[in-house]
């Protein structure tokens, strides 16, 4: 078995333990199984979810994310409410793949590697994570705070990333509402050029 690779026992164990036979769990355990099968250390990640906490897994192998300031999505929906937030994705054709993190005030979108290069990111509160960082993903099934967690189902295979475009069209938006309201965004760039971060 090469490196990384997730043997087929692993594979049943691992779907077993989280499924328990529930067809949302499934899906679940479908999405667990995508996100750390090119892992070099897949079981670090799965043993991470069992504690119920995030698990560090690397951009740039399954997928790259946007990483966007709450704040960006707030404006657009109106407010901070879970509801509008996902209504703001969803009418912007993204309807899956999206992380919430409220103790950090972001949310990440998950979107194919390939497709992980410059774009329409001139503002400087968003950044689109590619190879060699880090993101804490949590577990499949997390999809309420507190904590990390799902805003949007997690991606089961690449054809449930986010689309990119989508993505530059929702994020030239949401800088139009805030140029309109302020006239500069205003915000703070936290990103750092150094291989293999944790973000």
């Amino acid at each position: 078995m090469l490196p990384g690779m997730t043997s087929e026992y692993q594979r049943k164990s691992w779907s077993t333990t989280l499924s328990g036979g529930n067809p949302a769990a499934q899906m679940s355990a479908r999405a667990g199984l995508w996100l750390v099968s090119r892992e070099t250390r897949p079981q670090d990640a799965r043993e991470a979810w069992m504690r119920d906490a995030p698990a560090m897994l690397r951009t740039g192998l399954h997928f790259a994310a946007v990483r966007l300031p709450a704040g960006l999505l707030h404006r657009l929906a109106g407010g901070e409410d879970r509801g509008g937030v996902e209504k703001v994705f969803r009418s912007f054709g993204v309807t899956g793949a999206v992380i919430a993190d409220p103790n950090q005030r972001r949310y990440y979108a998950l979107v194919r590697p390939v497709e992980a290069c410059p774009g329409p990111w001139d503002d400087p509160a968003v950044e689109l994570l590619g190879r060699d960082c880090y993101l804490g993903v949590p577990a499949p099934y997390r999809a309420d705070p507190p904590g990390t967690h799902w805003l949007l189902a997690p991606p089961e295979g690449e054809e449930d990333l986010c689309d990119l475009a989508a993505m530059g069209n929702l994020v030239a938006a949401a800088r139009g509402c805030e140029h309109g309201a302020r006239g500069t965004m205003g915000s703070v760039n936290w990103s750092w050029s150094v291989p293999a971060r944790r973000v």
